[in-house]
């Protein structure tokens, strides 16, 4: 962590940055992962061996990859597994590639060429997951379990996944692309209904002993999905850890390497964190708001009490665009008062989609959350957060909001969903 840098401090918004100038006297920090400049150098980009045994007599072979708001990769791992299948003497005709929705609405022509590359789409099926066409693999600790029938009907079913932290999961990746990515609506409303949200083992950052994680394993395992390939990306989106392999094996081996570089010692608390997040997650408010209840809710208490949160976002898309997002954007907008929808949550239970109303309502009980940038102001003051067309006025409006202090703290975060600011030991220099 870095404090009162010469350099301007500067935050993505949508595909480009903006400038960080906190008012004179203010004390500001950055928290930025370091760079994994001591790491071993990578291996050469491949699939496991294992899988030419897996595809032997595979015929319909469907492969999860991750949908637009997620960085992963996929235009590089794709191809590796389609290469691997093509030598094992899978025909094409016989490759289905799912997009992970989930709730959210199907990837686009335009976002599948971006996601995939020309060729890939021009040669082979791509579909979006349909939340409503699923088959049900059970119920497991209380949770009906369903997956899409593709996935279900596959003779061989793989994946692709980002590891980076995750609200529910602890960390994304693993299991999770094909688990949530690929679950059904009641599967979805049960992982992220107030029993998850308010468990204490369902922790950004965590994963051992994760109420969620542990279903989304369980639930992948009944799926039948039975090889992924992972990856974890540094801040400039460069691969700084793959694996590929047994979904958990590989998932619990890039979850190690990314922790320690995720991790940033900061000298909590603040009065201000301006939480950056950008392309593709600033899509929409529901997504582009993982940042504000990533710093918000963290386990380490980075705000002060009524400590206010800056979300540089443009959000074309204003909520959402899908199911989960319209939910969200309807429980937000119906209520004059946020504990009023959170009481009601956690009586009646989540619908998709407003796991994001309950977690975001969790914050703003206590962190005004401004959104610099929002091209629809309207969407934002409807989900209770105050819109502020540049970084000038949302510091003028924090002062505001926040208590009297004489020299405010800001914690500048350029990628909040990325990093895991922790407290600095007392011993640390």
């Amino acid at each position: 962590m870095s404090t009162t840098p010469d350099d301007p401090i500067r935050v993505p918004l949508g595909d480009s940055t903006i400038p960080v100038e906190a008012p004179p006297g203010w004390r500001v920090s950055v928290a930025e992962p370091p760079q994994d400049t001591q790491a071993s150098p990578l291996p050469p980009l491949h699939v496991d061996p294992s899988l030419r045994d897996l595809t032997r007599g595979a015929r319909n072979v469907v492969i999860a990859f991750t949908d637009a708001t997620r960085a992963c990769p996929d235009g590089v791992l794709i191809p590796l597994l389609l290469d691997s299948l093509r030598q094992a003497g899978v025909p094409q005709d016989g490759v289905t590639l799912l997009c992970a929705v989930g709730m959210h609405r199907p990837i686009s022509e335009t976002e599948k060429v971006a996601k995939l590359g020309p060729d890939i789409v021009a040669r082979y099926r791509v579909l979006s997951h349909d939340p409503t066409d699923t088959v049900s693999l059970g119920e497991y600790d209380g949770v009906p379990l369903q997956v899409n029938r593709l996935c279900a009907e596959a003779d061989l079913l793989l994946a692709t996944g980002l590891v980076e932290p995750h609200q529910y999961a602890g960390w994304s990746g693993g299991g999770k692309t094909v688990a949530m990515g690929c679950a059904g609506a009641d599967t979805i409303a049960a992982t992220h209904s107030p029993r998850f949200v308010d468990d204490d083992t369902v922790r950004l950052g965590r994963l051992a002993g994760n109420a969620f994680q542990r279903i989304v394993r369980e639930s992948a395992r009944r799926a039948g999905l039975q090889f992924a390939v992972n990856v974890g990306l540094d801040a400039a989106g460069e691969i700084v850890a793959i694996a590929s392999g047994n979904p958990e094996d590989v998932h619990d081996s890039v979850v190690a390497h990314m922790s320690p570089l995720c991790e940033v010692p900061t000298n909590a608390p603040f009065d201000v964190i301006v939480a950056g997040v950008g392309q593709p997650k600033d899509v929409n408010l529901y997504q582009a708001s993982r940042a504000a209840t990533y710093v918000g809710l963290s386990q380490h208490r980075l705000l002060r009490p009524g400590g206010v949160i800056i979300l540089p976002a443009t959000c074309p898309e204003g909520a959402g665009m899908g199911v989960g997002e319209q939910n969200f954007l309807e429980s937000m907008s119906k209520v004059t008062e946020i504990d009023t929808i959170l009481s009601q949550l956690r009586r009646d239970g989540c619908r998709p989609g407003e796991q994001r109303t309950f977690i975001l309502g969790k914050v703003l009980l206590d962190h005004p959350v401004i959104v610099v940038g929002a091209q629809d102001p309207d969407v934002v003051r409807a989900c209770h957060m105050t819109p502020a067309a540049d970084m000038a006025e949302a510091f003028r409006l924090a002062v505001e909001l926040l208590p009297t202090r004489d020299q405010p703290d800001v914690l500048v975060v350029p990628h909040a969903t990325k990093t895991l600011p922790v407290p600095r030991r007392a011993n640390a220099s």
